[in-house]
């Protein structure tokens, strides 16, 4: 389990864009920097938007004509909305609306400066307009 302290999260929160910030959830338990911004919603829904890496893969074929799944090693920053319901116990359930979307090509490694500059990047306004209609 991953150690930050508050002026690590300020800082790196403070990196982000566009109202994001650290995912600290997801940082202590992963031990990654993610970037998330939720926005509730007039009928108590949050929509939750966040921005991370994800490993790319590629399709292959073997001799005998099965096809898997294989790792290439780089990782494709992706941007990824949930909207979730309030439940009666106070926490809350996903709504099932997810949407995945690509941000840029695949890379080495996991940039954190990269997520931040991509987070100001995201027009979450527009994700709300059309998700409203």
């Amino acid at each position: 389990m991953a150690k930050i302290t508050k002026e690590q999260y300020t800082k790196w929160s403070k990196q982000a864009k566009n109202g994001f910030s650290l995912d600290l959830q997801y940082y202590v338990i992963w031990n990654e920097k993610t970037l998330t911004k939720r926005i509730k919603m007039a009928d108590g829904d949050v929509m939750e938007f966040k921005i991370e890496y994800q490993r790319e893969c590629k399709q292959k074929t073997n001799k005998w004509g099965c096809k898997c799944y294989v790792e290439t090693g780089q990782y494709i920053p992706m941007l990824i909305v949930k909207r979730w319901h309030p439940t009666k116990t106070g926490s809350y359930m996903s709504s099932g609306y997810e949407e995945e979307k690509p941000l840029g090509e695949p890379e080495q490694s996991k940039k954190y400066s990269i997520l931040c500059k991509l987070s100001g990047e995201i027009d979450t306004d527009e994700y709300m307009r059309k998700i409203a209609t």
